[in-house]
């Protein structure tokens, strides 16, 4: 399971003989991991070669999070209808 979500950001890799330093248009796509820290966003890049299973921890992470979620919704429906038959 992995807290975050994956972006994707283009730029230029920094080589001035490649092709994407003279067009835009061909700038490189990374993937890095994004995640929020103490209130500051912290980003982490993600190899190509990582790049399923960081998908797949961050789609553990979401599915985790939906369930725990609505376990949270159940248990404060059962705390309103517990409330509502006290004597």
């Amino acid at each position: 399971m992995i807290q975050g979500s994956l972006v994707t950001l283009r730029g230029p890799c920094g080589k001035a003989s490649c092709v994407c330093a003279r067009i835009p248009a061909r700038h490189h796509q990374r993937r890095y991991l994004s995640w929020t820290e103490a209130g500051r966003t912290r980003m982490l890049y993600v190899p190509q070669a990582q790049l399923k299973g960081f998908q797949r921890g961050v789609r553990a992470w979401v599915e985790f999070k939906c369930l725990a979620q609505e376990l949270a919704r159940q248990n404060a429906r059962m705390l309103k209808s517990q409330e509502l038959h006290i004597p």
